[in-house]
């Protein structure tokens, strides 16, 4: 997160990049992105990755267009 509010994004992108595509991640079912700062770095997310901010926005729309 540093190298984000450092500036230095790619940077930040590409180590992201590998820590979410290291073995022991793929040991685990999923693995979540629970920080704003964080989610523009992946913007495609690799098989089992959530992002929390996507999350809630679904949540908050699902519970906009529900019928009363």
């Amino acid at each position: 997160m540093t190298l984000v509010k450092a500036g230095r994004s790619h940077a930040a992108r590409l180590l992201f990049r590998s820590l979410a595509s290291a073995p022991w991640v793929a040991a685990g079912d999923a693995f979540v992105i629970g920080c704003t700062d964080l989610s523009p770095l992946l913007p495609g997310l690799p098989s089992g990755g959530h992002d929390v901010g996507d999350l809630y926005a679904r949540a908050v729309l699902a519970h906009a267009t529900a019928t009363p």
